[in-house]
């Protein structure tokens, strides 16, 4: 599942956040489609990159020509970013530049991946000083992938979610997991076939992803 969906995204949303660097630029696919959070439109242009389309409501970048301006104050740019590639078909999305930055943009990314969860339409990655993790919400579908044993895991509840895994280290049985209780940080695996199953609720799955995928 993994290696599949580093393969095959549609297109690829850039967020701003402070980890938006060099880093992206093996990633962009010359297939897929460029769409930047307005925000993240100089960041971009830093790195020498011209988007397809810049998608906001207009409060950070001047519009141009490829500029989509959606007037709604309800929804974040990054949310705008998404409807925008679901009208166009283009989804499987990988985001860059989730994190850094201001911590509530970041929760607030974090949020909307989740509202997003079915059917791995999105993922991102993001990096540490030690390589790349990727990040995928997880609601029903179980998630299958091969990854080297002793890979790091983690699995992060937003509300309630109802959690059973094979082939981790720290196995979950119809485990809940909830922010005021149980959390699953820094499992590993211990096998490299791995199923992890959110039953009930939805869940962030972060796993470290330098060690079996680079570019």
């Amino acid at each position: 599942m993994i290696e599949k969906l580093l393969k095959n995204y549609r297109s690829i949303i850039f967020l701003d956040g402070e980890s938006l660097g060099p880093w992206v630029i093996p990633w962009i696919n010359q297939e897929a489609t460029l769409i930047v959070a307005d925000g993240a439109a100089h960041r971009l242009e830093k790195l020498g990159v011209q988007p397809n389309y810049i998608v906001g409501d207009g409060d950070s970048y001047l519009p141009y020509e490829s500029y989509i301006k959606v007037d709604d104050q309800n929804t974040t740019d990054f949310e705008k970013c998404i409807a925008f590639a679901k009208e166009k078909e283009i989804l499987p999305s990988l985001v860059l530049g989730v994190s850094g930055g201001e911590i509530d943009h970041v929760l607030g990314n974090a949020q909307v991946l989740l509202k997003h969860a079915e059917g791995f339409s999105l993922f991102f990655l993001d990096p540490h000083a030690e390589g790349i993790k990727i990040g995928l919400p997880v609601s029903k579908q179980p998630l299958r992938s091969k990854v080297p044993k002793g890979t790091t895991l983690s699995v992060i509840p937003f509300g309630p979610a109802r959690i059973t895994s094979k082939g981790l280290a720290w196995e979950f049985q119809n485990q809940v997991l909830d922010l005021d209780g149980v959390l699953g940080m820094r499992n590993r695996t211990k096998s490299e076939e791995i199923e992890i199953r959110v039953e009930e609720g939805k869940a962030l799955i972060i796993i470290e992803v330098t060690s079996f995928f680079r570019r």
